[in-house]
C-alpha cells in the first residue's frame, strides 16, 4: 500500500503538467521461503512526474522515483530442544529502487475531478542490505545483499484521487 502526496503545476499550455511526488510506504513479502512472521517495512517514495491530458480526459504519465522497500523477520531464539525461550530480534530486509512508473488513465469533472490511472512499474535496485540488530554480546551487522537480489522488479500500478485546480492559469 502506498500513499502518494501529488503536486503538480502546468507548463507548456494546458495539456503538459509536471511536478514532483513525494510520500510514505509500507511494504513486505509473502514467500515460501521465508518465515510467517513478517512485518512491513515503512519507507520513503519520492521523485518527479510528467502527464499529458488529451482533449477527451485521457491521460498519460511517466514518474522517476526513488522508492524504498522490503520487510521486518522476527528471529525466534530456541533451546536445544527446539522450543522457544521469549526472546527474539527483528532484521531488517531493506531494499532501494529507482523505478520510471509508466501509466494511462481517465479523469472525470473540470475544477474538482476524480481520476483512474492503471500503469506498470519497472523497477532497477539501486542497494539491498540485511540489518540485524545487537542483542546481549552479539554486535548488531549490515550485510551489503545487492549481488544476491534479483535487480529487475516489475509491478502494477492502481491509482485513484481527486485534484483540485485553484487557477486556470499560472503565470
Amino acid at each position: 500500500i502506498v500513499l502518494i502526496i501529488l503536486f503538480t503545476i502546468p507548463v507548456f499550455g494546458q495539456n503538459h503538467l509536471i511536478g514532483m511526488k513525494a510520500g510514505i510506504s509500507w511494504t513486505n513479502v509473502i514467500s515460501d521461503n521465508f518465515l510467517s512472521d513478517n512485518d512491513f517495512r515503512n519507507g520513503f517514495i519520492g521523485g518527479l512526474t510528467y502527464e499529458y491530458e488529451f482533449k477527451k480526459k485521457f491521460h498519460i504519465g511517466i514518474d522517476l522515483v526513488y522508492a524504498q522497500k522490503g520487510f521486518k523477520n522476527d528471529i525466534v531464539f530456541i533451546d536445544e530442544t527446539g522450543n522457544p525461550i521469549g526472546e527474539k530480534v527483528s532484521s531488517d530486509f531493506n531494499y532501494d529502487y529507482l523505478s520510471p512508473p509508466i501509466t494511462g488513465g481517465y479523469s472525470i469533472g473540470n475544477n474538482f475531478a476524480g481520476f483512474l490511472n492503471l500503469g506498470v512499474v519497472p523497477s532497477l535496485l539501486i542497494k539491498a542490505e540485511i540489518i540485524i540488530p545487537t542483542f546481549e554480546n552479539i554486535d548488531g551487522e549490515t550485510f551489503d545483499i545487492t549481488d544476491k537480489v534479483t535487480e529487475f522488479d516489475l509491478g502494477g500500478l492502481i491509482e485513484i484521487g481527486a485534484s483540485y485546480k485553484f487557477k486556470e492559469r499560472l503565470y
